[in-house]
Formats: C-alpha cells, structure tokens, sequence
C-alpha cells in the first residue's frame, strides 16, 4: 500500500471522528460519544503504520543498514489511553443514569452508517495490501472497527 492510502485513511478517520463528537453531542448519544476515543487510538494505529510504511521505503546508510526490514513491527499498544477511555466510558453512562436524556436515534443510524462505510473502504484497501505487519494489523483492527459501527447501528434502530 502506498503511504498516499495510508495518508488518506488518517484523513479519513480524522474527519470521522469530528463528526463523531458534534453528532454525538447534538444527539445525545453515549454510543456516538465513546466513539472518538476509540476511533483516536485507531488515528494513532494508522500514523504508526503510516511512519513504519514509509522509514520502509527509505534506502540503506552506513548507520542504518537494514533500511526496509527493521520497522516492521506492530504498533505499541495504547495502554495509558486505553484506561482513559475506559474511565470515560463508565462515567458517561453513569452521569447518564442520574439524568438521562433523549437519544435521536436516526442520527445514531446515519452517523454509525457513515462508520461502517468509511471503515470498510479503509479495511479495504488496507486488505488489498496485508502482507506487510503493520497494514495487516491495521486491517484487523479496521475490520472489527466496521463489525462494531454494525453493532451500533442496531442499538441505534432498538432506539426508536
């Protein structure tokens, strides 16, 4: 996959997750408002990918000579940012608890929609280029990120 692709699907989600949070609060709705955490760590996946991708592509020196090989490796895993997340999503539904509010379920629908498209064209085109560790778990990660923007889309539609 050429470092353009990888560029595109930063874009991509980048744009996604603004939408996420300005729906998600329009809307009040918890599923959306978990969602750009999530959808940040995916970003960072992605530049990770997209930065091992291209130190690949560069040539051999006298101090780095083993050029393509030595990045290819799975991106870190956000751990710090995932206890984060996790907080934030029991204390959004907590506080929801004490005052809870009305969810516009069709903005629910249409915005997880919007995930499960752009998720897919993403695993796509990560998917036709999965030799590569990194894209093949950035595919994987992808992927699961369309099966769970589907999951949405139901509790969206119980909603109504």
């Amino acid at each position: 996959m050429s470092p353009a692709w990888l560029r595109l699907s930063l874009v991509l989600t980048l744009i996604y997750i603004v939408l996420l949070v300005v729906a998600g609060i329009r809307a009040h709705s918890l599923a959306l408002l978990s969602e750009p955490e999530h959808n940040a760590s995916d970003f960072i996946a992605l530049g990770l990918s997209w930065f091992a991708v291209y130190l690949e592509s560069r040539p051999a020196s006298s101090t780095k000579t083993f050029a393509g090989a030595a990045p290819e490796y799975s991106p870190p895993s956000q751990l710090r940012h995932a206890g984060v997340v996790a907080f934030l999503i029991f204390y959004g539904p907590s506080s929801r608890l004490r005052n809870p509010g009305n969810v516009q379920a069709t903005t629910v629908i249409w915005v997880a929609a919007t995930g499960f498209v752009l998720n897919g064209i993403i695993a796509f085109l990560l998917y036709r280029t999965s030799s590569d560790v990194n894209l093949r778990s950035a595919f994987l990660h992808q992927f699961g990120d369309a099966l769970s923007t589907a999951a949405v889309i139901a509790g969206g539609r119980s909603d109504r």
